[in-house]
């Protein structure tokens, strides 16, 4: 968790994405969790401080807790995902895209590791430059110890 924290700390230090607010237009649905920690899906309309960037019918990422209203406003932060807003106090949700991403690297390294790709490689290798048997290589000819006696 201390590695997420500090891979999203720099954006959000940084200024990364843009900083605005957040009105609620559209209520999808909550979770199953018991309050407090059921959330709530919302869609709304994001206008940056600046005025410079609006984006309607985004999905407010993480949800809220039951009890918000439509037209209320909160402050929000863009980071260029199509379709979604972070709340910008929130920072769990940013995470858990990045931990997904950290654990299947890890799963995915480790399966490649475990398959050992290279060691099948040499034995296609191994296998393309062994010579022909020879049983098969010398189809056709008869062998007689004259034949072999050159000299």
């Amino acid at each position: 968790m201390a590695a997420t924290t500090q891979r999203r700390a720099p954006i959000e230090r940084n200024g990364g994405g843009r900083t605005g607010t957040f009105t609620l237009t559209e209520f999808t649905a909550c979770d199953r969790f018991k309050p407090p920690e059921q959330r709530c899906g919302w869609y709304g309309d994001f206008v940056s401080d600046d005025g410079s960037v609006s984006r309607g019918r985004q999905e407010l990422v993480g949800g809220l807790p039951k009890g918000a209203q439509a037209g209320e406003t909160l402050r929000a932060r863009d980071v260029g995902t199509p379709g979604q807003i972070y709340q910008l106090d929130d920072t769990e949700s940013f995470g858990k895209a990045v931990e997904f991403l950290e654990g299947f690297t890890a799963i995915f390294v480790v399966g490649v590791l475990l398959a050992r790709p290279w060691r099948f490689r040499a034995w296609l290798r191994s296998r393309s430059s062994r010579p022909a048997n020879s049983s098969t290589s010398g189809e056709g000819k008869a062998s007689s110890p004259e034949a072999e006696d050159v000299g």
